[in-house]
């Protein structure tokens, strides 16, 4: 048997899993090292929760190191690897590169052009 699956039901079904991962939503921001940045963080603090969820860098310059990735990259969202892990396991890595980008940038209103594991 040969199934068909439309890419936008494959998105709704893993937009509808992020819209429910505790460890995506109602994240509080706080600026990075760089005050251009941004990290974001669960609401809850639990030894169960990672540091924190995923951080957004406007441009090559507020990223940590800035030789890591190239120019083009940026604005860029770095993932919480263990975050990013869990979702490349559920929905396979490829999914994940291209469906969380676009739903991290509609939940927190970024305009990120890329997204990475961190």
């Amino acid at each position: 048997m040969k199934l068909i699956i439309k890419e936008s039901k494959i998105q709704k079904i893993v937009f509808d899993y992020l819209d429910n991962e505790p460890l995506l939503n109602d994240l509080r921001s706080e600026i990075a090292w760089n005050p251009e940045g941004t990290n974001y963080f669960p609401q809850i603090e639990s030894e169960d929760y990672p540091d924190y969820s995923f951080s957004y860098f406007p441009s090559q310059e507020t990223y940590d190191y800035p030789d890591t990735y190239e120019e083009d990259m940026f604005p860029m969202i770095e993932v919480n690897y263990e975050i990013w892990s869990k979702l490349g396991d559920i929905f396979g890595e490829k999914m994940v590169t291209e469906f969380l980008l676009k739903w991290i940038n509609g939940k927190y209103n970024l305009e990120a052009v890329s997204i990475n594991p961190g």
